[in-house]
């Protein structure tokens, strides 16, 4: 079900407006369904989306019906539709679970959310306390869903990154984009990618040398292949020969013979001891 107002704008203008608004979280799912001549879009954010409802429901009858009108009517005849008054409204709700489709230039909304309560860990509270009684878990993708499930305002954003050099943990990062303290969440950034750098800076920097320093062997080989090759010597190597063995007048000759033949043992040791800005 859908409005007038909705029916005004294209699927693909307001799958793009969502996505636009919703682009800075790391959760948001755009996920394109294609099969002979049925075409489709997905749009949800995965962390407050029952995924497996979601394959049952949508994506799975999507490729075993015969056409793309057969799964429009099934679409339609499902009870968890959600009727569409506007593109905030879509935006509201799927940040509580919905998800939206867009087929045939048409938008269909269904509320497929996830909710973790059966498995989460009940809190140890005193009589005089009042407040949840569900606690976070060690899964950080159902602790965002709790998050959500609380927080539905579409400037919530999620951001992923990983820390601990063997243990690789996960790590969310989750703010309100319209009244972060920007100065506070930089600082969050540096401590974490900071922690980050350290651990790895030693290796890091061992790997690197060794990088530059077979570029540079390469680079220098290049030169003086291309010198030998136009017969040049502007670093002095026949000065050399000359220095070091006995002149004659064939000398010369002697030299530009060998020069041509010559092949070059270049090493090169770099070292990089650090990084930083230079001003």
């Amino acid at each position: 079900m859908r409005s007038n107002n909705i029916k005004k704008r294209t699927s693909s203008e307001t799958i793009e407006w969502l996505s636009e608004e919703l682009k800075s979280s790391l959760d948001l799912v755009h996920k394109p369904l294609h099969m002979d001549e049925k075409h489709a879009e997905l749009l949800y954010i995965k962390t407050v989306v029952d995924e497996l409802q979601l394959h049952q429901l949508v994506i799975k009858p999507f490729f075993e019906l015969g056409n793309i009108q057969h799964v429009e009517s099934y679409l339609n005849s499902l009870p968890n539709q959600q009727e569409i008054t506007s593109k905030e409204q879509i935006l509201l709700e799927m940040t509580k679970g919905s998800v939206i489709v867009a087929i045939r230039d048409d938008l269909l909304l269904f509320d497929i959310k996830k909710v973790n309560t059966d498995t989460l860990i009940q809190t140890i509270i005193e009589p005089t306390i009042q407040g949840p009684q569900l606690s976070l878990s060690e899964d950080i993708t159902t602790n965002i869903n709790i998050i959500r499930q609380r927080y539905h305002k579409p400037s919530l954003t999620v951001e992923m990154m990983e820390i601990g050099e063997k243990t690789h943990q996960s790590l969310a990062i989750i703010f309100d984009e319209e009244v972060v303290l920007k100065n506070v969440l930089e600082t969050i950034y540096e401590r974490n990618y900071r922690g980050i750098e350290s651990a790895y800076e030693s290796k890091k920097l061992d790997t690197y040398s060794k990088y530059a320093s077979k570029k540079v062997e390469k680079q220098i080989t290049a030169l003086l292949t291309k010198l030998q090759e136009n017969g040049a010597d502007p670093l002095g190597f026949g000065v050399r020969y000359k220095a070091t063995n006995l002149h004659t007048r064939d000398t010369y000759k002697e030299w530009k013979k060998i020069y041509s033949e010559i092949s070059f043992d270049v090493n090169v040791n770099v070292s990089i001891m650090s990084t930083g800005i230079i001003e």
